[in-house]
Formats: structure tokens, sequence, C-alpha cells
């Protein structure tokens, strides 16, 4: 299988600074995927409990360690459901975030 897409897994670090302030980092993690062009049973689900998926993936599962969030040709979306494929891959269904403040 040929990876032809790359994202931006973001893990959210939580910390606190030097004044003991709870701080979110986020950081990056960049793996290939695949962008899926098809909707599945999944995407469906998603969309009938009130969620709005926008984009899927298909990953590698071990490189998915629990991010709620990637980036992919300069946009976020959150990630809003995660399902099994086959050859130890999972599909990762997502949603944009807003931008707006």
């Amino acid at each position: 299988m040929l990876w032809r897409d790359v994202v931006n897994l973001i893990p959210i670090s939580t910390g606190q600074n030097d004044m003991g302030d709870i701080t979110n980092t986020p950081t990056s993690k960049q793996v290939f995927a695949n962008k899926l062009n098809y909707r599945n049973k999944a995407f469906y689900q998603a969309q009938a409990n009130g969620l709005k998926p926008q984009i899927t993936f298909e990953i590698k599962e071990i490189d998915y360690e629990g991010e709620q969030e990637l980036e992919f040709n300069n946009k976020t979306y959150k990630i809003i459901d995660v399902y099994p494929l086959k050859n130890e891959n999972i599909g990762l269904i997502c949603e944009g975030l807003s931008t707006d403040g």
C-alpha cells in the first residue's frame, strides 16, 4: 500500500508554568496517511449522533496514541471517531475546527 498523504497528529501536553498555572501545550507528530474518499458505517453513525464528520484518514495503528486533533493541508481537524481497519490500520473520522476566536 502506498501512503499518499502526511498528517500531523497533535497531542496536547498538560503541565505547569513557573507560576503554577496549568498549561496545555500542543505538539506535533508527522505520520503517513491515506485520505479515504468513501463513506463507511462509522462515518454515518457519527453523523447520526450529531457530529459533523468531514474527512477520514487511514493510518497505522501503532502511530496513534490517542491524539484528539490532527492537521492536514494547514487545516486543523478534531478526531471524532477511531475505528479498526485491516492490516493493523485504523480510520480517523475528523471534523474541521473553526479558526474563529
